[in-house]
């Protein structure tokens, strides 16, 4: 049994009524008094109203599951006979606790709580609910009526694979070896054949330093694989128990007094998708030999782009270039598929430790003017439990047999990079219900990231401390770097002048660990240029940073890259080209919600537009975003300053209100304190226009 709930704390339970459903069926008081039926009929009878998800059940349906071989009438009477019987054996309660109703019947909830129910709703907090492994939901009540046995099946397979996405879900989100071992034993009594189960029972063993026993669990993975499908575990299984083998025996003596086992580190993810953000029970010693692969955040596979006829060539020639792009990013572990002959079976890849598959399929419509245009969609999908889509994106396609595919390969960059962000932020949602000290440095980065994007200044010192032990815990992850940058950046920016420009520094120093680890990767190279804006002796850093960014890209993809437009419009504006950060920026606002990084750029747009003299859309824009996030004073200081100009006295002030509500005190000196990497000109409107919108000068 294992509680993944606060140990030694009762459960309390104030309900009258305690059905138990897996295994032996049980129905009892609040004192621990049976009031189980008899009859198997009123069993099942109690059974189908307990699995109903607490909406009623139509008489006619439980006559339908009950007595399937009577005739209506008969079938009928037979119910209202059960129900009697039904109700004088929980008579005992002294209250209904069944809703008995001309038509159906249904169980009251607040009265009634039920073992399975709750594994269904209250996720892992449940399983202390659940006895053996091999335990059956009502396994007394088979062969009561065909069609009864057919909607048990139907019962059991349903929580069956609620159980097993929830034991997935601890072999990745858990660290004790107990635990560990206890939710791979049922997995495997569940699927023999999951990879994750071997693999968290190998490195559980082996963290406990039960190396013998890590060893047995080996050999057998080898052979139940082998005898079940003619062939070994998967390259991360395999791996792993290359690793075992190879490590040494634990001295005797240290076996003897009890020693400590290896403290625990975090694990590779080419060991196993099950370990992904996961302060993992794996121990340094099988740690994988490449420092970096074991620094990766997931590990993903690329499915083979599916096309017909003459478009199977730019198929294979799309797949080679979007599996380098990915490479490059230095983010994931990109594995070939698992089993290449059955490639497309997302459950096979899922039982292989893969977190994440890419996939590709090029699709043929009709434009408006009759021409038939060619499309690429492109596919994220989460392995973990059931091949769900996180991410998706269409690519227009050159057009001719012969067209040149070189933009397309090179948008790839684009792509992937979407990609990646669209990973940091499913994972942090997907462990958003853990605490953050059980967090790994991915863990915590990620959720800083997620806060970040919600625009909220209050959420500024929990992301700050999120890093700050990120950083602790793993100095050396690239992540970390990339979260730290920009949660510095972003407190910085809003604190407005307020607080010193150290933070400002640290973040480009931040940005700039990131960016020597991800050379190839464009956010580390968009963050080195963004953040070297704000500095005016870091400008040409910032400017040289943008064209390596552009070289990265040709023409035609960069104008689907949005948070690259907008940084040409930022260091246009700063450069004095009004023009071109004017034609910069309008190309931006229609992609902003393109990137998920885009919330972060939104104060820069709304700069652009009042420096350059679009006080109309500076304002329209401003009122947006305010609306969307009345938290961001980033954006707050130039909305007012473009209404100063406008003449427009009740929103002027309730905008001016807005801000100081955030920043009590704010005066225009304190603003233009963190505005000095201005031109002058832009920094006397910026001055002009929160004067006259009501700002105190000093």
């Amino acid at each position: 049994m294992f509680d993944l709930g606060r140990r030694g704390l009762p459960k309390t339970d104030p309900t009258l009524l305690r059905l138990r459903l897996i295994g032996s069926m049980e129905a009892r008081t609040m004192m621990g008094e049976s009031v189980l039926p008899i009859g198997g009929k009123t069993k099942g009878l109690l059974a189908i109203l307990a699995l109903a998800d607490r909406k009623p059940v139509n008489r006619s349906r439980l006559s339908e599951l009950l007595w399937s071989r009577r005739p209506d009438d008969l079938a009928r009477a037979s119910l209202r006979q059960e129900i009697h019987r039904l109700l004088d054996a929980l008579s005992p309660l002294g209250v209904d606790v069944i809703d008995v109703q001309r038509h159906a019947l249904s169980l009251k909830p607040v009265l009634t709580s039920v073992d399975a129910e709750r594994i269904l709703t209250a996720g892992l907090s449940a399983f202390e609910e659940l006895g053996a492994p091999s335990d059956l939901l009502l396994s007394e009540l088979n062969g009561i009526d065909p069609a009864f046995d057919i909607w048990l099946d139907e019962q059991r397979t349903r929580i069956s694979r609620h159980i097993q996405m929830l034991l997935e879900n601890v072999l990745r989100d858990q660290n004790d070896p107990e635990i560990l071992l206890d939710a791979a034993d049922r997995l495997l009594n569940m699927d023999e054949l999951n990879e994750a189960a071997w693999r968290a029972r190998m490195q559980a063993a082996a963290y406990k330093g039960e190396h013998a026993q890590a060893a047995l669990y080996a050999e057998q993975a080898i052979r139940t694989f082998e005898s079940r499908l003619g062939q070994s575990p998967g390259t991360a299984t395999m791996a792993l128990i290359a690793n075992l083998r190879r490590m040494p025996a634990p001295a005797s003596a240290a076996s003897a007094n009890g020693a400590s086992p290896v403290p625990l580190t975090p694990a590779p993810a080419s060991h196993g998708g099950d370990m992904l953000l996961h302060d993992s029970a794996m121990p340094a010693h099988l740690h994988m030999s490449n420092p970096e692969v074991s620094r990766r955040i997931a590990t993903l596979t690329i499915l083979p782009i599916e096309a017909a006829g003459n478009d199977r060539q730019y198929a294979d020639d799309m797949l080679d270039a979007l599996s380098v792009a990915l490479v490059n990013l230095n983010v994931f572990n990109v594995v070939t598929p698992p089993d290449p002959s059955a490639r497309h079976d997302m459950h096979t890849a899922r039982r292989s430790g893969v977190d994440f598959a890419v996939t590709g399929i090029i699709r043929h419509a009709a434009g408006e003017d009759g021409t038939v245009r060619r499309k690429l969609l492109v596919r994220l999908l989460d392995l973990r439990p059931n091949g769900s889509i996180i991410w998706a994106s269409r690519i227009e396609l050159p057009q001719g047999d012969e067209a040149d595919f070189t933009d397309i390969r090179h948008r790839f960059g684009t792509v992937c990079s979407s990609i990646q962000w669209a990973v940091f932020l499913f994972e942090a949602r997907r462990m958003a219900h853990r605490p953050a000290e059980d967090l790994s440095a991915i863990g915590l980065s990620v959720r800083a990231l997620m806060l970040l994007l919600r625009g909220d200044r209050q959420l500024l010192p929990e992301i700050v401390a999120l890093v700050d032990k990120a950083r602790r815990v793993d100095p050396e992850q690239p992540l970390v770097a990339l979260a730290r940058a920009l949660a510095l950046h972003t407190q910085y920016a809003e604190n407005l002048g307020q607080s010193s420009g150290s933070d400002g520094e640290q973040a480009v120093i931040e940005a700039q660990s990131c960016y020597a680890q991800w050379p190839e990767n464009p956010t580390g190279c968009f963050l080195v240029a963004f953040l070297s804006c704000r500095f005016a002796h870091q400008i040409s850093r910032a400017e040289a940073m943008l064209s390596a960014m552009e070289e990265m890209l040709t023409p035609e993809a960069l104008e689907t890259f949005g948070i690259c437009i907008m940084l040409q419009a930022f260091v246009a504006m700063i450069q004095g080209d009004r023009q071109r950060a004017v034609e910069r920026v309008e190309k931006y606002s229609g992609m902003r919600t393109e990137h998920p990084v885009g919330v972060l750029l939104d104060p820069l747009m709304v700069q652009v537009l009042f420096f350059c003299g679009k006080e109309k859309a500076a304002i329209q824009m401003g009122s947006m975003i305010t609306g969307l996030y009345p938290r961001r004073a980033s954006v707050l200081v130039y909305y007012l300053a473009a209404l100063g100009f406008s003449g427009m006295a009740v929103e002027t002030t309730m905008a001016r209100e807005q801000l100081l509500s955030l920043i009590p005190g704010l005066t225009v000196e304190q603003v233009m304190g963190a505005h000095q990497y201005l031109p002058a000109m832009a920094r006397d409107r910026l001055a002009a226009g929160l004067r006259q919108a009501g700002l105190n000068a000093d």
